[in-house]
């Protein structure tokens, strides 16, 4: 929802890496911790590069999406799986992160699925508020999405204004997951 819920400055020098939890970085809670975004700013044009990792259970799975140094109003996922099986007994799922990096107005948001053809096969519009973040799954979507079973094809997020996002591709037994940014 774009609230502010703590801030923190650490000084690195040059090459040096931060690795840390959010619950450890912000001093909270995991249990007060649910779902949120982390903005990182440098104090001069030096560049930064960094990294989010996922990890579900000590063994269970694990993946990471490198930082995006600059919000796109057009975003390309390059893969979908959702609703198809995955062997095991599990089945795909697919989704997407987003977070509006405008924090005056709001994000007027189109997303479409193609086919491997280029034919649109589901499109939904979603608002984002002002700083907003937002993640789904693509049934959340609704409409089209509601009933997608795809292993292919694309997911094409374009909007008024500029975002953030990654797509995250995973089991619904959490066996398998696997983060991708948008080029």
């Amino acid at each position: 929802d774009g609230v502010l819920i703590s801030t923190v400055s650490r000084l690195l020098q040059p090459g040096q890496r931060l690795l840390s939890s959010v619950a450890t970085l912000f001093g909270i809670s995991e249990a007060q911790f649910k779902a949120g975004y982390i903005r990182a700013t440098t104090s001069t044009a030096t560049l930064l590069a960094g990294y989010t990792r996922f990890i579900y259970g000590p063994t269970q799975s694990a993946t990471a999406v490198l930082m995006d140094a600059a919000p796109k109003n057009r975003l390309l996922f390059p893969h979908v799986a959702h609703g198809v099986p995955a062997g095991g007994g599990a089945n795909y799922l697919t989704g997407i992160a987003l977070v509006n990096s405008d924090t005056a107005s709001p994000a007027r948001i189109t997303v479409t699925a193609l086919g491997t053809d280029a034919t649109v096969v589901a499109t939904a519009k979603i608002t984002l508020t002002a700083g907003q973040k937002r993640s789904f799954l693509l049934n959340e979507l609704g409409g089209s999405f509601a009933t997608l079973q795809r292993s292919n094809g694309s997911v094409i997020v374009s909007a008024d204004r500029p975002l953030y996002g990654y797509e995250l591709f995973f089991t619904d037994n959490l066996s398998i997951m696997a983060a991708v940014p948008a080029p």
